[in-house]
């Protein structure tokens, strides 16, 4: 009987957070109906590309590529970029909304607005035939669910606030990086297959060339000269904002280190520092990755960048069956993949060491999730962003 009541009070308190974040998003939802309805009288659209981010603060390396595509197309095109990253508390929030109103504006001014996660400006506001809108979402492949597909998981979104804050509604396309995604994202993004344009993000031009990726690693062993020479395991967990827990870094660090191979944690923006575990910080995943021996993580679609860089590729998965049934998987990582999946830090390592995943496993798989036009990336060359500022072009010259 006391295990009853503890249930249900637990239920309770959820029910109660649930409501008290709805009533939020409700009232946000409200108000930005109404500026909606003020900036679409007040301000005029002109012949303006705008894009909008909420992932980093300072443009996404995305939106630099494909800004450059378009002026590269047409130079007297007026392009703009806002770039926000949204933080918890109150003051992160209170950020967020005045962040949401400068974006709300800027986006009335133009004919078409990329973003490349959810943006209430995009999904919040009726915008009629007057903007057109392109979601450039921030990750390769299709891992594990996200979008509508993650709502009312245990590890995702819930249902009462997804739908106050209309999730992912107003795409006229969406991009994705392979003919395998589109049913996926179709279903995130709850858009008709029709909408969806096989598309790769634009940087993928500078993972595949060899200038650039020699670049970024002259610049990552001048950061850190004492990387030269070893045997990097890069390791890349997903972001785990709801009740799961992450696995164990630090004993994966002694496990590294105890076969003479060295780790490094690219962990999410929003993730603490795990101590006496070595990252490598101002680098992203995708970055690292170019000094990377192996690559290893448990979800992170940061797999599909490493395999593209022919870096071989683990999973380190200990709680495999419970993501599954409290996130889901788009693809099953064990049948699907040729990468081991292993639950054990030593075990993990001991792969490594043995070679379990190869180069040549990495580019198959990447082949079979990127679809890069064309007959591959030369130096210098950038056509996965000249495609998409073809069909950026193509929604811009829809626009009344």
């Amino acid at each position: 009987m006391a295990h009853g009541r503890a249930r249900a009070a637990r239920g309770l308190r959820q029910r109660m957070r649930v409501a008290g974040s709805v009533v939020p998003a409700r009232l946000m939802q409200v108000g930005l109906q109404a500026a909606g309805w003020m900036v679409r009288v007040g301000c005029r659209p002109r012949r303006r590309v705008v894009m909008l981010s909420r992932e980093q603060v300072g443009e996404p390396e995305d939106f630099r590529l494909l800004r450059e595509a378009l002026w590269r197309r047409d130079p007297r095109l007026d392009v703009m970029v806002d770039a926000r990253f949204q933080t918890p508390g109150l003051r992160g929030w209170l950020r967020f909304s005045a962040g949401t109103l400068a974006q709300l504006r800027l986006a009335a001014t133009a004919r078409v607005v990329v973003v490349d996660t959810y943006s209430p400006v995009v999904s919040g506001v009726s915008w009629g035939q007057r903007l057109r809108t392109v979601q450039l979402w921030h990750a390769l492949g299709a891992l594990k669910w996200f979008g509508w597909d993650a709502v009312g998981m245990p590890d995702g979104r819930s249902r009462a606030i997804a739908e106050a804050g209309r999730m992912h509604r107003g795409y006229d396309m969406v991009l994705v990086s392979s003919e395998r995604c589109r049913d996926p994202y179709a279903s995130a993004f709850r858009v008709v297959r029709e909408r969806i344009a096989i598309a790769p993000l634009p940087r993928v031009d500078l993972l595949l060339d060899p200038r650039a990726r020699e670049s970024v690693r002259r610049r990552i062993l001048a950061a850190y000269p004492d990387l030269e020479g070893r045997t990097i395991v890069l390791y890349a967990p997903t972001h785990r904002p709801g009740r799961s827990t992450p696995p164990d870094v630090a004993a994966l660090a002694r496990a590294a280190a105890s076969r003479g191979l060295t780790l490094i944690h690219s962990r999410h923006p929003l993730a603490p520092a795990v101590r006496g575990v070595r990252s490598a910080d101002g680098f992203t995943t995708a970055e690292l990755a170019s000094v990377a021996s192996a690559f290893a993580t448990d979800y992170s679609s940061a797999v599909f960048e490493a395999a593209l860089l022919g870096v071989p590729c683990y999973f380190f998965a200990p709680d495999l069956e419970a993501y599954r049934r409290d996130r889901g998987l788009y693809t099953d990582i064990a049948r699907e993949t040729p990468f081991p999946v292993v639950s054990d830090p030593g075990e993990l390592m001991d792969a490594i060491v043995g070679g379990a995943s190869t180069e040549e496993d990495a580019r198959a798989f990447a082949r079979e999730w990127i679809t890069v036009p064309g007959e591959g990336v030369r130096p210098g060359d950038r056509p996965c962003a000249d495609q998409v500022a073809g069909l950026v072009l193509d929604q811009l010259a829809r626009t009344r």
